[in-house]
Parts: C-alpha cells; structure tokens; sequence
C-alpha cells in the first residue's frame, strides 16, 4: 500500500514561522521557542524526505532558532548579580512582525490589483475645441439673472388685481412657447436682449417660461449668456 504525504508549501522561513505561530495560538511576543524551533526541524526532515531541495534561507533560520534555544536553555544569573538580559528571541520577534507587515500589505495590493482590473474608463476627450464656447457660455450667475428677471418682471408683468369676472382662467406656457419666441428673434439677428421679447402686460407665467427656455437653451449650447453688472439686461448671443 503506498500513501501520499503532502507537506504545505512556504514562500520562506518567515512565512512558515508565522503558520506555526497561528497554528499553535501563540503570543508572538512570548514564543515557545523550543516548541517552534523542533516544529520547523520536522518541516524540513520531511521535506528532505520527499527529496524536496529547500532554499538556503530554511537552514539559516534552523541554525538560527537552535542558537536561541540553546540560549534560552542556559541558567540565567540572579538578579541581584547581574543586570536583566535581553531577551534572545526579541530580534526574531521584531523579523516576523516586519515580515507580517510587509505581507499583509502585499496582500493589500493584491486586492487592489483585482478589484482595478475590474473598472473600465472612458477614454478621455478633446474638449479644447469648445474653450472659445465655454467662455462665454459662463458669463453669468445664476443669482444675477434671478434678480434681472425679478426686475423685468416687475416692469412688464401685468397687473395681479382682479379683475371684474365671476371665472379666472389660469394660462399655461410650456417651454416650446418660450423655445418658439426665442428662436424666431434669432432668426432676424445673431444676438438680442432679453426685455425685446416682453411687453407690458404680459403674463408673469408667460415671462417665466420664456426664462427658463433661455436657460435650457443655454445648457444645450444654443444660445450663450452675457450679463456683465448686476440687474444689467441679459444679452443672448446665438452660438
């Protein structure tokens, strides 16, 4: 009868250091080490076994665990005697916690890498033909305009008072009204003021949806914006 023997594969010493840590529970800061240094002795005896060649790093990390357990197995002096010893596994505590770091991060990046191969941009645009439209499409704020069009509203709009009729009728405006207004101007001139298309008297629904016609003209590039001042006219220039 034959039977398989697997043995886990490490990237390194330190990475077989830190599974037998986890595997055994350990506090990394209070290391059994002779525990740890006879579990990696056992790694590598079957891993020779199975005529498997291990790098160098895995007998210098042998040698070296020996070297601390054989420390740690000295007697130690008393304290009164002699100063406090450093402890022999502090310089192997700090290796594994450096090497963890260092993997935990590469682990990081690995997730990024994935997560990045997963996105798709658009690929970007040559807006610079429209520098010259885009100027003067912002000559304005929109808070200016409220206040101009508060202005000639109260200039032109016609009277609230009611007037001697037992039945109001509420007039709509749509913006293709104030699309219609504004595009016929256009078709006489190149550029207009917006008070041209008022009058006295007229509709405060029908100003507002010539406005908001200019806005949505403008947003679509038909038209641009010029208000220089406050409360000045707004000037539409066709574009």
């Amino acid at each position: 009868m034959n039977y398989n023997v697997e043995l886990k594969q490490y990237e390194g010493p330190m990475d077989l250091l830190l599974d037998l840590i986890s595997q055994n529970k350990i506090d990394i800061y209070d290391i059994p080490i002779s525990l740890v240094t006879d579990q990696f002795l056992e790694y590598i005896s079957g891993m020779e076994s199975l005529n498997i060649e291990l790098s160098s790093d895995f007998l210098v990390m042998a040698s070296t665990l020996l070297e601390i357990k054989s420390k740690m197995l000295i007697p130690k002096a008393p304290i009164e005697e002699e100063e406090e010893e450093e402890d022999p596994r502090t310089e192997l505590v700090d290796r594994i916690l450096e090497y963890n770091r260092f993997k935990e991060l590469s682990e990081e990046l690995k997730k990024n890498e994935v997560h990045a191969s997963q996105l798709y941009f658009k690929r970007g645009e040559d807006l610079s033909v429209l520098d010259n439209d885009i100027e003067e499409h912002i000559t304005y704020e929109i808070d200016k305009l409220k206040l101009t069009l508060e202005k000639l509203m109260r200039k032109y709009a016609r009277s609230t008072l009611i007037e001697d009729s037992t039945e109001l009728h509420r007039e709509e405006y749509t913006l293709e009204h104030g699309n219609r207004i504004i595009k016929s101007q256009f078709s006489e001139k190149n550029e207009f003021y917006f008070s041209e298309v008022l009058y006295v008297g007229m509709p405060k629904n029908e100003i507002i949806a010539i406005f908001l016609s200019i806005l949505e003209l403008s947003k679509i590039k038909f038209l641009s914006i010029v208000q220089k001042l406050n409360y000045d006219d707004i000037l539409l220039r066709r574009i």
